[in-house]
């Protein structure tokens, strides 16, 4: 895969670029649109789209070469076959445009998935959508738009056990929501169903209860004082003293 075709017909059939023989290097640098890497044994393919093909078959070139590529299938294939079995074929040239580069890849991943839901699976892409690709987490084209149901859902399974939120401020609006959906009282796994034996020094009166109850009782909603009353770090609150 040393040289861009200019003339090949594109293994769907349904696109062919224009020849175009005479056309510079520099030129060609500055040429946007889809591109495809052909494995020449079994004709499996890859695709995408690019603002500069040159630049972006050299990134893949470089990074096949260096066996780090992001997409595994394509990678495997160039490992087992090896580089002289593919090319790279400009199969649609598109205006410099990110919504049109969209589009016209649109078009050709809705073809591929049409081919492996009839049980022909004949690409590479992983990725069953435009916005697919490494940078898909900083993608600026993707905002505004929004996800369906099913991606969703998979980015919900993906963060499951995430650990990269650790030690990030949580915004008071995402606090509000998790007090509301939090279990009350009782319910709560973190309630203290312990019994303790409390007597109040003003009132002559006995408790015997767990915190929870006994901070309904004197309508206080933190029960942190009681548990210094406890430890003996207070000696009493309200006037209740801790009996052990």
């Amino acid at each position: 895969m040393n040289s861009i075709e200019l003339d090949s017909e594109d293994i769907m059939n349904d696109t062919k670029m224009k020849s175009n023989k005479e056309i510079s290097k520099d030129t060609l640098n500055q040429k946007s649109g889809i591109y495809k890497i052909i494995n020449k044994i079994d004709g499996k393919y890859y695709v995408g789209r690019s603002r500069n093909i040159v630049k972006r078959w050299k990134t893949h070139n470089r990074d096949l070469s260096y066996n780090r590529h992001h997409n595994d299938y394509l990678q495997r294939a160039w490992n087992k076959y090896g580089h002289d079995n593919f090319e790279f074929v400009v199969v649609e040239y598109v205006e410099n445009k990110q919504s049109l580069l969209i589009d016209a890849e649109e078009r050709y991943i809705q073809k591929f998935i049409e081919e492996r839901n009839s049980g022909n699976n004949n690409c590479y892409n992983m990725n069953e959508n435009s916005y697919g690709g490494p940078s898909i987490p900083n993608n600026q084209f993707r905002k505004g738009i929004p996800h369906s149901i099913e991606d969703k859902q998979k980015i919900s399974n993906g963060l499951l056990g995430n650990t990269n939120t650790k030690g990030k401020p949580i915004s008071k609006s995402h606090r509000e929501n998790i007090v509301e959906g939090s279990p009350k009282g009782k319910d709560n796994h973190a309630y203290n169903h312990k019994i303790y034996n409390f007597y109040n020094k003003n009132t002559n009166e006995h408790f015997t209860g767990n915190l929870y109850d006994l901070c309904k009782k004197e309508g206080i909603t933190v029960n942190s004082v009681f548990h210094k009353v406890i430890k003996g770090e207070r000696t009493h609150h309200k006037g209740w003293m801790f009996i052990n």
